[in-house]
């Protein structure tokens, strides 16, 4: 595996609907971007996308275009990130300015017990940092 480069990292662009035939567990998908999974601005106004959604490095989301606003986008499946995570910008005043108006995130429970082939999955869970931050 070759090092890390942010200028060259693969990232995955989403510009279409992804969805399971059906949600009783039988479809899965793992969507793995070494840097970025994203949705670019010509998408359709209501979009799904199914499935877990991997950004190792970067961000899940949905960039910033002035006053494109889609309708709804509705996840349904895991989004593991190591940046922000967003599909929608507002205004000071809260008000949407770019990305969906409306997003609905479902988590999928089959994943619990059958993740997508090659996925990597652990029976046993470590630790590995825990850090408590109070208000004082």
């Amino acid at each position: 595996i070759e090092p890390y480069q942010p200028d060259t990292a693969p990232l995955i662009m989403i510009s279409n609907n992804l969805v399971y035939s059906t949600k009783d567990g039988s479809d899965s998908l793992a969507l793995i971007g070494q840097r970025d999974v994203m949705i670019p601005r010509y998408v359709p106004d209501t979009m799904e996308v199914d499935g877990i959604l991997v950004a190792q490095n970067g961000a899940v989301q949905r960039f910033y275009f002035p006053g494109d606003i889609k309708t709804k986008l509705t996840t349904y499946g895991s989004i593991i990130t190591n940046g922000v995570w967003t599909w929608a910008w507002v205004s000071g005043g809260g008000a949407v300015v770019s990305g969906f108006r409306t997003v609905d995130s479902i988590y999928d429970p089959n994943l619990l017990y059958s993740a997508p082939p090659y996925f990597p999955t652990k029976e046993e869970f470590r630790r590995i940092r825990w850090e408590e931050v109070t208000n004082e």
